[in-house]
């Protein structure tokens, strides 16, 4: 007799383990289908990141180092680009991700006619004469500051990201389903093979104890040490991106482990009372 119940404690205590183990994937693949592989959790980094502002920032600094020796100015830039000409790519990129939509770039003819009549503009303003060789050259300097702003008013790696969106998804489902399938084996077992007397509580109490212990320490960890915050990304808008994104995700995995810890102090709980009595 002392044997058998010897031999379900080990069972019970692998199990527990392998329970706590099927709980930490279903974590952490929860937590990444409701965050990266979710639409709404991008298009919120890149709101709270500030992206968008800072992204506009950067193009029209750089569109104005490019014409400031022909004496186009900031000032000059910001009244022609505008942040709602950042806004709609960028978005439109996320939802490409996604696979929501097809992605929508500024349109370069539409801009290039637009500096063109403006660089003109202002030119004669200045009381400079614009003949047909410089208007040429005004034509080719206002095509390379759209193709330039085209290619970079939007999301990098939009075809990247929406392959492995597209692969991630269907995987992380199956995932879940293997993973709950396995977890629930592993809860009937210990309800059906836990020693009487120390009751399958005991047994739950070690899985999510594990699973909050596991899910905390390395999001604790990256959050203390600010670890993500010293990503190497030149890109100022990208490096806010990234870093808002990274502590977004971190975050939802803290919250998931401190849902764990709180069933775990209730079983646990439940334990000693039961010890006690």
């Amino acid at each position: 007799m002392e044997r058998k119940d010897t031999i379900r404690k080990i069972l019970c205590i692998i199990f527990s383990f392998l329970l706590s183990v099927m709980l930490l994937v279903t974590t952490f693949a929860l937590t990444a289908q409701q965050t990266v592989l979710n639409r709404d959790f991008l298009a919120n980094a890149v709101e709270k990141s500030g992206y968008i502002d800072l992204l506009y920032e950067e193009l029209v600094d750089e569109l104005t180092n490019e014409g400031y020796i022909s004496g186009f100015d900031e000032a000059f830039f910001e009244q022609i680009i505008s942040v709602d000409m950042v806004k709609t790519p960028v978005l439109s990129a996320v939802d490409k991700i996604y696979g929501i939509g097809e992605y929508k770039s500024v349109s370069e003819e539409e801009l290039t006619e637009t500096l063109t009549t403006a660089f003109v503009d202002n030119l004669e303003s200045r009381e400079v004469v614009v003949d047909a060789e410089q208007k040429e050259h005004i034509e080719d300097f206002a095509k390379e500051c759209a193709e330039f702003f085209s290619e970079n008013a939007r999301l990098p790696f939009i075809s990247i990201g929406e392959s492995l969106v597209k692969t991630a998804t269907p995987l992380v489902r199956y995932l879940l389903i293997f993973v709950g399938v396995f977890a629930l084996f592993c809860l009937v077992f210990l309800a059906l093979t836990s020693p009487k007397n120390e009751g399958v509580i005991r047994y739950y109490s070690y899985a999510f104890g594990g699973v909050a212990l596991m899910t905390a320490t390395p999001a604790i960890i990256a959050m203390a040490t600010g670890i993500f915050k010293k990503i190497s990304i030149a890109d100022k808008a990208l490096y806010y991106l990234v870093q808002t994104a990274v502590g977004d995700f971190l975050n939802a995995v803290l919250i998931t482990a401190i849902i764990f810890a709180v069933i775990w102090i209730s079983t646990a709980l439940v334990v000693i009372l039961r010890k006690n009595k």
